[in-house]
């Protein structure tokens, strides 16, 4: 979820590091590998150019979490996140007193790395820390939703409920979903990741009367629809959930019938994009952890993307915490598709699902 164009704070920087700071904050995309190789290689020139530039830090490891993230990453996902959090470290001794910044990206990566109580103490943090600096308010507002989101995946995953409370704008301590449910009710809604993160939090605030109709139409509010271009795909898959757990099969099937029809096109589309690329000139890390792009073709994408349907209704245990929560509702969705999954003998990728 591409974060709002930061401004700059810190300790030394030029008008060149600044240029090429931007250029990578503007491809933190987490849905194109190829952008995010983009957005690696600038940070990594912004800090040739200036080498104590704390944000750029910062948003180098925000990148490279997504980047391990990414589907289309095949290699150490240990190695990039190392780096990540050696990089977060650097920003947090150098702007951790007074930028938010540092923390936000410390939170995203403790989360990825299922630290739940650090990361929600880490994104408490660059809340409390936000009004220092003069960030506009839409830097604020994805600030809060990644929070509401990382607060939802400790309740959901990391049992954060009855003993770990947080502290609301009234300072009052209140259980994580609540606090998640409040920031969505208090956030105006503008890009589509926003309205994603509302659906999920939604859908898993159980305490909230019809939870699951809201979640639903918060997705229904999306201004991307499904096969129109900035679509948010995996939305189809919180979709199939919610309509599972409501009963509605025929309209959960559907769902994940577009989002595998529309996920061939992208991966697709992705290794074209990845082919057209000239890597070496590039200022990367972890180049031949890449996929292998040779072949871009239409068949060889699908392939992938049908092991990773495959892998999700066999086996649980290779699942990531999140499609594990949403396994037994998914489940059924898939199982009546496996029979016809199976006959196409695909074996299972290593690295493709994430």
């Amino acid at each position: 979820m591409t974060r709002p164009i930061d401004t700059k704070t810190s300790l030394e920087f030029n008008k060149k590091a600044y240029e090429k700071f931007l250029e990578g904050t503007r491809n933190q995309d987490p849905h194109s590998i190829a952008r995010l190789l983009e957005s690696e290689s600038a940070l990594r020139e912004a800090l040739e150019l200036s080498p104590n530039y704390g944000r750029a830090m910062a948003e180098l490891a925000y990148t490279l979490v997504l980047k391990a993230d990414s589907r289309n990453f095949a290699g150490s996902e240990d190695k990039v996140l190392d780096e990540a959090e050696e990089l977060t470290q650097m920003a947090l001794d150098l702007d951790g007193d007074h930028d938010y910044a540092p923390h936000w990206t410390h939170g995203f990566l403790k989360i990825k790395k299922l630290a739940y109580s650090e990361g929600i103490a880490a994104f408490a943090r660059a809340e409390k820390l936000f009004w220092n600096n003069t960030d506009t308010t839409e830097r604020r507002s994805g600030l809060m939703m990644e929070f509401a989101e990382a607060l939802t995946d400790a309740h959901t995953f990391g049992n954060l409920d009855s003993h770990d409370k947080v502290v609301n704008r009234k300072r009052k301590k209140i259980s994580p979903i609540k606090k998640a449910v409040e920031i969505v009710n208090e956030t105006l809604r503008h890009p589509d990741w926003y309205y994603w993160v509302a659906a999920y939090v939604y859908s898993e605030a159980t305490e909230e009367d019809d939870h699951l109709n809201v979640a639903l139409n918060y997705l229904d509010q999306m201004k991307y629809k499904p096969g129109e271009p900035g679509f948010l795909l995996d939305s189809l898959i919180l979709k199939a959930q919610i309509l599972e757990r409501l009963g509605d099969h025929d309209a959960a099937d559907d769902a994940m019938d577009k989002w595998l029809k529309w996920q061939k096109d992208r991966m697709a589309s992705e290794q074209k994009a990845l082919n057209k690329m000239d890597v070496g000139s590039m200022n990367l890390r972890n180049v031949k952890a890449l996929p292998d792009t040779n072949d871009a073709s239409h068949e060889a994408a699908a392939n992938r993307i049908i092991a990773e349907l495959s892998e999700l209704g066999k086996d649980p245990n290779g699942e990531t915490p999140r499609i594990k929560a949403w396994r037994d509702s998914l489940r059924t969705v898939l199982d009546r598709k496996l029979e016809e999954f199976d006959k196409l003998k695909i074996p299972i990728g290593s690295k493709y699902r994430k």
